[in-house]
């Protein structure tokens, strides 16, 4: 390999620590594919791989989504869920449901309608 030139892995790396300051929730393998113009099961086996040796972490939704904890030093003081006792241990997968519903809820309490009115769809079946 020639050097200075970044791996496919290497570019996918510093695209997820990017996208983690703008996107809190994380990246799907084929958007990151899509912009790098890679195929998505090669960004997938790649992110995988950075998983695995810890530089990213995976969340285990549909799609699966990675991100980076860059972001953690800033959020650890903002994070409710820390506040519970097991949060990063024997409750984790439950925080990380709850959480993301929270994030899926204020994105959905940010949206608008065509008429430009926020749109409410949030908990909205609970009401009815």
């Amino acid at each position: 390999m020639e050097r200075g030139k970044k791996t496919n892995q290497d570019r996918l790396f510093e695209q997820v620590e990017k996208r983690a300051r703008v996107e809190a929730q994380g990246v799907d393998a084929s958007h990151l594919a899509q912009s790098l113009g890679i195929p998505r099961n090669l960004a997938s086996s790649l992110l995988n791989e950075l998983a695995a040796e810890g530089k990213i972490r995976k969340k285990k939704t549909r799609p699966v989504l990675f991100y980076c904890d860059c972001r953690e030093e800033d959020q650890e003081e903002e994070d409710p869920f820390r506040k519970f006792i097991g949060f990063d241990k024997s409750l984790r997968e439950q925080m990380e449901k709850c959480r993301l519903a929270a994030i899926g809820c204020h994105q959905a309490n940010n949206q608008r309608d065509d008429s430009g009115n926020p749109s409410h769809k949030c908990g909205t079946a609970l009401l009815e």
